[in-house]
C-alpha cells in the first residue's frame, strides 16, 4: 500500500469513526432519556439496561452542585468567608 492509498484509508477511518461516534451519541442520549424516565420518582439512583449478549450499561444519575456566582459568596458568608471557603 503506497502514502497515498494509506491517506485515502486513514481518511475514510475517520469518516467512518465519525459515523460510528454520532450514533454512539444517539444511542447513549436515548439510553439517558429512559433512564430519566425509569428513575422519576424513585429512590434509586442508577438502572441497568441490558441485551441477550450478556452486555450491559449501567447509568447513574446524581445530583451535582454547580456554583454560578462565585463572587457571591464573600457578600453571602460575610465575615465568616474565610472559615467557610477553602481553596485547594
Amino acid at each position: 500500500m503506497d502514502l497515498s492509498e494509506k491517506v485515502k484509508r486513514y481518511a475514510e477511518i475517520k469518516a467512518e469513526i465519525s459515523e460510528l461516534k454520532s450514533e454512539a451519541d444517539g444511542i447513549e442520549a436515548d439510553i439517558l432519556k429512559a433512564s430519566e424516565a425509569d428513575l422519576q420518582d424513585t429512590k434509586f439512583k442508577s438502572a441497568v439496561y441490558s441485551d441477550n449478549a450478556g452486555n450491559a450499561i449501567t447509568v447513574t444519575n446524581a445530583d451535582n452542585v454547580k456554583l454560578v456566582y462565585p463572587t457571591m459568596l464573600k457578600e453571602i458568608f460575610g465575615k465568616a468567608y474565610g472559615d467557610v471557603v477553602k481553596r485547594t
